[in-house]
């Protein structure tokens, strides 16, 4: 019975169990599967990125208390981050890798500011 590579539908000779004519089709065949899978992942993890750059500036600037919109317009994203816990005074907050920030105010209305701090329970915890 006669085969086609799976990518490029050339003739297969060889092997029964052969499913590429070349290792050239067979790593362009997996790495488009691969980069349709981890598109999504990568989005993701530019946007977390984006955030602990922000946040890191900030703090670098000495401003560990900045206005929430102030924030928003430096481009942060408050949908994404990598971790979220409630503290002890009922204030939730916000972790981007190794960085924190909770509102400041009532958190169901709009905040007016954001306080922003290096986070001592992620330093040097692998995620």
């Amino acid at each position: 019975m006669p085969r086609d590579c799976q990518l490029c539908s050339e003739r297969l000779y060889g092997r029964s169990d052969q499913k590429f004519c070349s290792d050239h089709c067979r790593n362009r065949f997996h790495n488009s599967i691969k980069s349709a899978d981890h598109h999504f992942v990568r989005t993701i993890q530019r946007k977390l990125s984006r955030n602990r750059q922000i946040l890191w500036k900030a703090i670098r600037n000495g401003q560990n208390e900045l206005a929430w919109e102030r924030l928003l317009s430096m481009g942060l994203q408050p949908n994404y981050c990598t971790q979220s816990y409630w503290k002890a005074g009922g204030q939730k907050v916000y972790v981007c890798y190794d960085v924190a920030y909770y509102c400041v105010g009532d958190e169901n209305k709009k905040p007016d500011r954001v306080h922003i701090y290096i986070s001592e329970n992620m330093v040097g915890q692998a995620f």
